[in-house]
């Protein structure tokens, strides 16, 4: 199935696919069926303590993918190993716009800035 969007690094890559979002940070590979995206968010910044790689924090019910510094997007998953996923894209408001296509209702989509002033907790 080829990609209607897709970002990589050097370790990491984001795909967003007919049916779902794709994330792979080596050697990690996880993939989020369009059926079970209930929310999407923009993140501003993330806890300090949540560093930067493949991390889950002790809660074990949210998986964060950050490579680097930046403006994140969390999804927000119905039922499955994580609840919510953080990741990190180039272009936040591009990335939003082919999900909301992949997804087909822009209104699924909150565009806005979440968590309090430490970011996505």
């Amino acid at each position: 199935m080829a990609p209607v969007y897709e970002e990589r690094g050097l370790l990491y890559r984001v795909r967003v696919l007919d049916d779902g979002v794709e994330i792979y940070f080596f050697p990690y590979r996880y993939m989020i069926p369009r059926a079970e995206i209930e929310d999407v968010r923009i993140v501003e910044r993330i806890p300090w303590y949540v560093g930067w790689g493949l991390r889950i924090p002790p809660s074990g019910k949210k998986i964060y993918f950050v490579p680097r510094r930046g403006r994140y997007v969390e999804i927000m998953v119905r039922n499955g190993r994580w609840r919510s996923v953080v990741l990190y894209v180039r272009n936040v408001e591009r990335f939003l716009s082919y999900l909301r296509s992949m997804l087909g209702a822009a209104g699924s989509i909150d565009a806005s800035s979440g968590g309090g002033p430490r970011g996505a907790s």
